[in-house]
């Protein structure tokens, strides 16, 4: 908010290329295997929206454990052997 005009701006913390990135992927007629995320990306909402049998790999911004079980088993295995996840 600009506190001199009293107007206010809005913002969002999802991209449009996201959305349309994730739509691509439920037209075409493919499996994902693995994907990696990178810090901007390493949220609970975002590893939930790929299938069980998709393996997710991320480097987490935060050291929350609040989300899904994919995430939290995602958070386990990075925290458990970092090198090992990273490699």
């Amino acid at each position: 908010m600009d506190l001199k005009t009293k107007m206010a701006f809005g913002s969002s913390m999802k991209s449009r290329k996201e959305d349309r990135a994730m739509m691509f992927l439920k037209t075409v007629d493919v499996k994902l295997k693995s994907v990696r995320l990178d810090k901007y990306y390493s949220e609970s909402s975002y590893v939930s929206r790929f299938d069980k049998d998709t393996a997710v790999y991320i480097i987490p911004k935060s050291d929350t454990i609040n989300g899904s079980q994919k995430w939290k088993d995602t958070m386990r295995e990075f925290v458990t052997d970092a090198y090992q996840y990273l490699k």
